[in-house]
């Protein structure tokens, strides 16, 4: 899998996972998925895999704190 470059977010809430197909009319709706993750800092890094019948994007967030230098 090939990782794109990591960055850092400050979480202060739930976030919104949506597919940026549709529009923000959408989020009402069941076409997202809410994420609660413990607030903080996190480091985060997309991730991107192809095969010859299906694509995958993943997201993967981790506490900074859990982060080793």
């Amino acid at each position: 899998m090939a990782w794109d470059d990591e960055l850092t977010w400050d979480v202060s809430e739930p976030l919104i996972l949506f597919d940026s197909v549709y529009g923000h009319e959408y989020l009402q709706g069941e076409v997202h998925l809410r994420i609660n993750l413990p607030m903080g800092r996190h480091v985060v890094r997309a991730g991107y895999h192809e095969a010859p019948d299906a694509y995958m994007i993943l997201a993967q967030f981790t506490p900074a704190e859990a982060q080793i230098e």
